[in-house]
């Protein structure tokens, strides 16, 4: 197994143990208003695919965001909880962006058991900086989690985090 997989798979166990990460309803127990015509039907089949992180930020948007030029991206998807991770020249820095669901109060607290959140203005419905270093946002009923591995310059990292997030966040 890959350490990537290996620390995704930590990362959701760990989230999922926190209540965090909720699983995602099947739809047929949401109720859902009715919809007609063409329109309809393309969003409601819209709202039932999977989110792709790959699909919703560019690998220039991530360049621009973090100034670093990208040498690839890929995807990580692991059940309801689908990623994509850009790797950056130099290699050994990454962006990754995470897409879960969750709720409101999962979020709220898990943001209370992080001791070292700080709060961030601006994104989605509510959004803190953890003491792991990664960007969470709530939006709607996602959790968007950006990480950026550049970890020697916290102020530097926050900001590429938050220019990726708000790449994501309007695609939702």
């Amino acid at each position: 197994m890959k350490p990537r997989h290996l620390l995704v798979g930590a990362a959701a166990v760990a989230l999922a143990g926190c209540g965090l990460l909720q699983p995602k309803p099947p739809l047929e127990a949401v109720p859902q208003p009715a919809k007609t015509g063409p329109a309809s039907a393309q969003s409601s089949a819209s709202q039932a695919a999977p989110v792709d992180p790959c699909a919703l930020v560019t690998d220039n948007d991530v360049s621009v965001a973090v100034g670093k030029p990208v040498s690839k991206h890929f995807p990580a998807n692991d059940g309801d909880i689908v990623s994509c991770e850009w790797t950056l020249d130099p290699a050994f820095l990454v962006v990754r962006v995470t897409l879960a669901h969750t709720t409101k109060e999962a979020f709220a607290s898990a943001q209370k058991l992080d001791s070292s959140a700080k709060p961030v203005d601006g994104l989605g419905d509510g959004s803190y900086y953890g003491g792991d270093g990664d960007l969470r946002v709530l939006h709607g009923t996602y959790l968007v989690t950006v990480k950026y591995s550049e970890t020697a310059h916290p102020q530097i990292q926050l900001a590429g985090e938050k220019a990726v997030a708000a790449k994501v966040l309007p695609k939702l």
